[in-house]
This record gives structure tokens, C-alpha cells and sequence, in this order.
């Protein structure tokens, strides 16, 4: 990462003050026009990522990337969303292993704690609006789950977090630190935890490998997808 640790975090305390701001004003106007209820978990659920990250991926891509990429988008070319090798073979290879990873490793990872006692994060908490939500609640859970939780996701943790950590740390610790770090944010239960770390370890070394988030963000999606 090009960028000062002292940046970055300040970019984040920064976007996410934002997003908790962007996040009080959109629930607040959406509940006053009555169209959705302030504790909906289809509200919550179906734009609580975007509003809450976005800020963050703005700032990110104006403070972090854009004074070093010389590029009309530097959020793309900084994170290296577009691989170094644009050909189509290329990029099914390079997301394929970290998706075939995710979804075996995971099925062992679920059987482990199942043996244990443990159930794994998505276990633990019905997704009522998938259930109840009739089709716009449905479809606000499935894009939250397969595009903007991936996609903002990777951007923040392995697009910022994980490049400044490398400042400092070797890949052999740069990716357990970050990986538990991504874990605990998710406040699942213990299994829970589990299962995000190893993915948290799977996408980190996706993005060191490749230096793209593209496998990353597509091994994340179909990991949620079939979760």
C-alpha cells in the first residue's frame, strides 16, 4: 500500500462516522414517509451495507488511490478489480480456487462445528425477510447478501485494511490478524466467528496471490449465495 497507516485509519474513522450518519438520516426520512417501518428487518437488511460503507469507499478511493493511480478510476485501478490479465480463462482460474476453497472448506468447517455444538453464523439467525418479505423483501436480502456485502466488503477489508497491514506485516501474519479482525466484526456467535475467519484467511490469500479483488469478490458472493 503506497498510503501512511495513519491515512487509512483516518480515513476510516472518518467514513464510517459518515455511514452511521448517512444510515440515522436515510432510516429516519424512510420511516417519516411511512414507507417502511423503522425496525423492518427488510430495511435493515436490504440497504444497511451500502448506506453504512459506502461513505468509506469514496473516501477511500478519493484520499487513498486517486493520489497514486494515474487512471479516470482509481478506485477500480487501485484495487486492482480489473486482474492484470484481462483474458477470460484467467480470471475463471484465478476465481475458481478461492470459490471451490470457500465452498468445500466451508462444508468441512460447518461439519466440525456441528460435531462440536457449534452452528455455523447463518444458522443462527433467520432471515425473516426471505421468508415473509414477499418478493421485494426477497430481492433486497439477495442483493445485500450476494453484491453489496461482497463487493463493499473486500473493498474495505482486503482492499485497505489487508494492503496497509502489509506495510508492516508479513502475509503470514498479515492474514490471520486481518482474517480475525474481519471475523469479529461480523458479531456472529462463536461458530459463526470460525466460519468467517476461514473465509477472511481464503480471501486475503486471493487477493496476496492475484493482487485482485475480482476472485476475492466472486468466491465471496457464491459463498454467501449458498450459505
Amino acid at each position: 500500500a503506497p498510503w501512511s497507516t495513519e491515512l487509512a485509519v483516518a480515513v476510516g474513522v472518518r467514513g464510517a462516522a459518515l455511514g452511521v450518519l448517512a444510515f440515522v438520516l436515510v432510516a429516519g426520512a424512510l420511516s417519516a414517509s411511512g414507507l417502511v417501518a423503522p425496525d423492518s428487518p427488510t430495511m435493515a437488511l436490504g440497504w444497511a451495507t451500502p448506506v453504512l460503507l459506502l461513505p468509506v469507499v469514496m473516501l477511500c478511493s478519493r484520499r487513498l488511490f486517486a493520489p497514486h493511480v494515474d487512471s479516470s478510476d482509481p478506485l477500480l485501478e487501485g484495487l486492482g478489480v480489473n486482474p492484470p490479465d484481462r483474458s477470460l480463462p484467467s480470471m475463471l482460474v484465478n476465481s475458481l480456487m478461492p470459490m471451490s476453497v470457500v465452498l468445500l472448506g466451508g462444508v468441512a468447517v460447518r461439519r466440525v462445528l456441528w460435531l462440536t455444538g457449534l452452528e455455523a453464523h447463518f444458522v443462527d439467525v433467520v432471515v425473516e425477510p426471505l421468508i415473509w418479505g414477499g418478493p421485494v423483501g426477497t430481492a433486497l436480502v439477495t442483493l445485500e447478501v450476494v453484491a453489496w456485502a461482497p463487493l463493499l466488503e473486500e473493498v474495505i477489508f482486503r482492499g485497505v485494511v489487508y494492503a496497509t497491514a502489509r506495510r508492516h506485516l508479513a502475509p503470514s501474519v498479515a492474514v490471520p490478524v486481518t482474517a480475525l479482525l474481519f471475523g469479529a466484526l461480523h458479531l456472529y456467535s462463536l461458530g459463526g466467528f470460525i466460519q468467517v475467519v476461514f473465509t477472511g484467511v481464503v480471501f486475503a490469500v486471493a487477493y496476496e496471490r492475484t493482487r485482485s479483488l475480482a476472485p476475492a469478490i466472486a468466491a465471496h458472493a457464491v459463498g454467501n449465495a449458498v450459505a
